[in-house]
């Protein structure tokens, strides 16, 4: 807008009328920028409660965790003392307990391999079929090389059996199949024309039959030395029973020639029985003669009294007590070899040797019970390959089918597998390899779980205090204090700093924070473990050297972490209490820091409670705002717009005035 001057008239010159709308639309923006102010100052409140809200329901979900049904407190750890052999995995179910576990031997599967042989060779067209325990699967294959045999078998059978080729030299590879479940009873079945293939590839060749199964009773077996006696040797449907003192002889027919592979199995029980010894009764010694007498003139004379000296009575030793672990062994020809020691566990078990390692012949067993305080029950004898598979017998195999064999706590046990979740409740096992040594396995609460959670629960707290501090507080000493602060949380904390000072709800909630934390509460340990102060939990002010620390008198709580290990270490269930406990018996929680903190707090942070109110009050308010913001800037855009049509019309009027003006100078110069 170009500079407007009216001739003549005294006072008027050159003005900017932009320079003066401006002037005056901000003087009309004043209570514009009050209503955006206050709408400003309302959002700053919402989100500050906003903050405090998240900040409590977060706090309240990390209590309830401490207490709730899935609280850390359940939670296990199953802790093998050298996992090289036996690794373990707890649930909250499980028991706090210790355990022996021996591995004796793995769970194996049948795995076996093939001579060598010459790249060119070809499978044969047929059915060729394969078993695993009680599954079985099969192919028919058109005839090829030996990689697409076993390309289209584990394609059919990939989940009962896997083969592969590996090329061992330039000119030859090697055939592997394996079943893919493990146990004694998953063996490995050639079927139809695989059997034919198994033994062109030197896979299996025809077994010999050498199984011998004899079952215990009154036909099968004879005493050693005299005829049995029913007092020392019995018989029922599971066996014979030797009492203390009896041996009898269980002889194999026909006699058996030990081959490579060939075991026994001898299938026994173990009863311990009383053994007691009751001396017996002195003899009663010789009797004296009676004392006689005579008659004279009619007076009796007696005679003196007889006695009779006894020998001294010596008790005899008792018999002694008889331990001989020493019980099962292997005629063989004209001489006997001793098997193991037996086992002394409750229960069936079973013993199983290699035969090749004390015999070159078998042909008969003995069991010679000379225990004073041990009945031994022989339920069956077996002599058989193991490697057998049906009719045919692995030439070179890899690996065989045999179950997993442990003593737990010195019982026997056997599973078809090396992961094993039925023997400890709440726990698998998962067997690595065997060992002679037993390993210790124990239980026990995890207590870094437990640890971590208490840590977060402080540390929101600390965190819900804060942010109370900062909004109640004046000081930047509040906020300078704060450790954990980045400097982006620095700033927004200075932003907020006493937006609600002299806030008395705010201050209640703080101080009732403290008061919960502070409280004694009711646990199986009594005075001895009552506060958090005596889990490590506490507000000390006084630091270690005994100068005064100022920051936590604000409230803040530390955590001396040795003492709070300490003390779950000492009685987990008693700061398990602490936290949260049921007192009445009814199965509800009911005490403890934790819930008494989650239910005072519910009421701030559930759902229409009362932050959620302040915040809703605040969102109508800010809405309210926005509304009267919104009409009043339509308002000033009227009136800017009748300022600039007012100063466009006194603008057209200064023009036209100046036009005349200078028409009339132009007369003037005219005239002269």
């Amino acid at each position: 807008m170009s500079d407007i001057s009216i001739p003549g008239v005294p006072g008027t010159g050159r003005f900017d009328t932009q320079k003066i709308i401006e002037n005056l639309m901000s003087v009309e923006r004043i209570p514009l920028d009050r209503l955006e102010n206050d709408r400003t100052e309302m959002e700053s409140k919402r989100g500050a409660w906003q903050d405090v809200n998240r900040n409590l329901s977060r706090l309240r979900d990390s209590s309830q965790s401490l207490y709730s049904f899935e609280n850390p407190f359940n939670e296990r750890l199953a802790i093998s003392a050298d996992e090289s052999i036996v690794t373990a995995r707890a649930e909250r179910t499980a028991l706090e307990e210790v355990s022996q576990i021996t591995v004796n031997r793995l769970a194996g599967r049948d795995r076996f391999s093939s001579a060598p042989i010459d790249t060119g060779y070809d499978v044969a067209s047929g059915n060729y079929r394969f078993g695993a325990g009680d599954r079985e699967v099969g192919i028919s294959f058109g005839g090829g090389s030996l990689a697409s045999f076993a390309r289209a078998l584990n394609e059919r059978a990939g989940d009962v059996v896997r083969a592969r080729v590996i090329r061992n030299t330039e000119d030859t590879e090697v055939f592997v199949i394996e079943s893919l479940s493990a146990g004694k009873n998953n063996t490995l079945r050639f079927l139809e024309d695989s059997a034919a293939l198994g033994i062109d590839l030197g896979v299996i060749k025809p077994s010999n039959d050498t199984f011998r199964q004899i079952k215990i009773d009154a036909a099968a077996v004879r005493q050693l030395t005299n005829p049995i006696s029913e007092e020392f040797v019995s018989f029922a449907d599971k066996g014979a029973e030797l009492a203390p003192g009896s041996a009898v002889a269980v002889p194999i027919r026909p006699g058996v020639a030990v081959e490579e592979n060939l075991v026994m199995e001898i299938s026994y029980e173990v009863e311990k029985i009383p053994y007691a010894y009751e001396p017996p009764d002195p003899p009663p010694g010789a009797d004296a003669p009676l004392r006689g007498s005579v008659v004279f003139q009619g007076i009796t004379i007696k005679n003196a009294s007889s006695s009779v000296i006894s020998p001294t009575w010596n008790e005899p030793t008792p018999p002694r007590q008889l331990d001989d672990l020493r019980v099962f062994s292997l005629q063989t020809g004209s001489r006997s070899v001793d098997l193991p020691d037996i086992e002394e566990s409750d229960g069936p078990q079973t013993m199983r040797v290699a035969l090749s390692d004390y015999a070159e012949f078998v042909s008969r067993v003995d069991v010679d019970n000379q225990n004073t305080h041990r009945k031994i029950t022989v339920f069956e004898v077996k002599v058989f390959d193991p490697t057998t598979r049906g009719e045919y017998v692995p030439i070179d195999p890899i690996e065989t089918a045999s179950d997993a064999e442990l003593l737990i706590d010195g019982i026997p046990v056997s599973r078809d597998s090396n992961e094993i979740d039925d023997l400890i409740p709440g726990v698998t096992l998962t067997l690595k390899r065997a060992s002679e040594n037993p390993v210790e396995l124990s239980v026990e609460p995890d207590r870094d779980a437990v640890k971590d959670v208490i840590i977060e629960f402080v540390g929101l707290y600390n965190q819900l205090l804060t942010e109370i501090n900062v909004l109640t507080s004046r000081s930047d000493d509040v906020i300078d204090e704060v450790t954990f602060f980045t400097d982006e949380q620095r700033e927004d904390a200075r932003q907020k700093l006493g937006l609600f000072q002299g806030d008395i709800t705010l201050m209640q909630l703080k101080s009732r924070m403290q008061t919960i934390m502070m409280n004694a509460y009711t646990t199986g340990s009594g005075r001895e473990l009552s506060l958090l102060d005596q889990i490590g939990i506490s507000t000390n002010p006084v630091r270690g050297g005994g100068t005064l620390d100022r920051t936590r008198l604000r409230g803040y709580l530390d955590i001396e972490e040795s003492k709070l290990d300490d003390a779950m270490e000492r009685s987990m269930a008693s700061v398990k209490e602490l936290f949260g406990t049921d007192s009445d018996g009814d199965l509800l929680v009911d005490s403890g820091v934790a819930f008494a903190f989650s239910n005072y707090i519910k009421p701030y942070s559930e759902t229409g409670g009362f932050l959620a109110t302040r915040i809703l009050t605040l969102s109508r308010q800010i809405s309210d705002k926005a509304n009267k913001i919104e009409d009043f800037e339509r308002r000033l855009v009227r009136i800017e717009q009748d300022y600039r049509e007012e100063y466009g019309t006194m603008q057209g009027a200064l023009n036209s005035l100046e036009r005349s003006s200078e028409q009339l100078r132009n007369f003037s110069s005219n005239q002269q």
